[in-house]
């Protein structure tokens, strides 16, 4: 037999063929060929300068491959990699195209979805917005804030362009409750649309400014009653039955020299001219000379009217018989009264004992 392969080279190449295809046979059995569908995330490359990535939908893309069950068993993400090139996309909203890289050399592409993605890409903006600082509480009643100082009154929102141009203002707290001396403190600073909602697309540098609150001591104060000024009177047959302002007292602060004249504080006049009705009014509260601050400025005064009822007792006014039945001669007595009327003023003022008649009717009665 090994003078045959060695005579016959023919013999001896057909053996290597059919040992290697005997080989691939039985690896093909242990590990054949297979294919797998992994999920992998979308990645980009930077845009260009002055611009910025919004949106890029999807953020996954489904890729299938295909390779020796061995090469795929061992398959991770890191092995593939699915990415656009935005470096020369300009602004506006794109659909471009998704790229696959293998990583792997013993395996093979066969597809992959979807093969476009949808990009959003806006410009860089910067501009200056002024910053208004707002104060949370209050001091101690006898101190009261001026004016803010800021080390920055104006900072810089940076972010897409879109975003930017929503921003109204930038926005500070700073706590003052309770204080009774100057009140320094680092302040976050928020941007925030026309709404007062917090535009959270943007940067803001300085992102941290400090605010000085300086308090100022106020002059001593008062509680004094409110007295309200009428002028004019009511409709005829009505009167003003009760006055009350709403609330019936404020503080004032003044110089204590000041402060010392004042017993009470008058409001601006109320003309009550032709009222038939009860009303409430909100008016001003006139304030002294030198006083430099109020709890209120206004005040409502609740007038009551009613009707100006009066009694009138009108005496000696006759009794008249009526109704006498014939054949009878009669005895009244007594021949005179009084008479009480009560009424609107008005009317009982134009009433006299000549208006009033008194009778008693003599129909039924009985003789005796």
């Amino acid at each position: 037999m090994d003078r045959l392969f060695e005579r016959d080279p023919a013999i001896r190449v057909l053996s290597v063929v059919l040992a290697v295809l005997l080989w691939f046979l039985g690896t093909n059995q242990q590990n054949p060929v297979v294919q797998r569908t992994l999920t992998i995330r979308l990645t980009h490359a930077p845009v260009a300068g002055g611009l910025v990535l919004m949106e890029l939908q999807p953020q996954l893309v489904a890729v299938t491959v295909q390779g020796r069950q061995s090469a795929i068993a061992v398959l991770g993400e890191a092995d593939l990699v699915a990415s656009v090139d935005l470096s020369a996309t300009p602004g506006g909203h794109h659909q471009v195209p998704v790229n696959i890289e293998l990583r792997h050399r013993a395996i093979g592409l066969v597809g992959y979805s979807p093969k476009q993605a949808d990009v959003v890409i806006d410009i860089v903006e910067r501009r200056a917005v002024s910053v208004d600082i707002r104060l949370a509480g209050h001091p101690n009643p006898d101190y009261t804030a001026d004016r803010l100082r800021l080390s920055s009154a104006t900072v810089q929102v940076s972010g897409p362009q879109s975003a930017v141009q929503l921003v109204n203002r930038v926005t500070g707290v700073v706590d003052v409750e309770g204080a009774t001396r100057t009140v320094v403190q680092r302040v976050r600073l928020r941007p925030e649309d026309f709404a007062g909602r917090e535009v959270r697309e943007t940067t803001v540098e300085p992102v941290e400014i400090e605010v000085t609150v300086p308090l100022r001591a106020l002059p001593p104060s008062k509680t004094v009653p409110v007295r309200p000024t009428l002028t004019g009177a009511p409709e005829l047959g009505f009167r003003v039955a009760e006055v009350n302002a709403l609330p019936p007292v404020i503080t004032i602060r003044a110089p204590a020299a000041v402060l010392g004249r004042i017993e009470a504080v008058a409001t601006a006049p109320m003309n009550l001219a032709g009222r038939s009705g009860s009303f409430t009014e909100r008016v001003a509260v006139v304030l002294p000379q030198g006083v430099v601050w109020h709890s209120q400025s206004q005040v409502d005064i609740a007038v009551s009217i009613r009707e100006d009822v009066l009694p009138v007792t009108f005496t000696g006014i006759p009794v008249r018989l009526q109704q006498l039945a014939a054949g009878y001669r009669w005895q009244l007595e007594p021949t005179q009264i009084d008479v009480r009327v009560e009424g609107r003023r008005d009317l009982v003022n134009n009433l006299s004992a000549g208006m009033i008649r008194t009778y008693v009717d003599a129909r039924d009665a009985e003789g005796r």
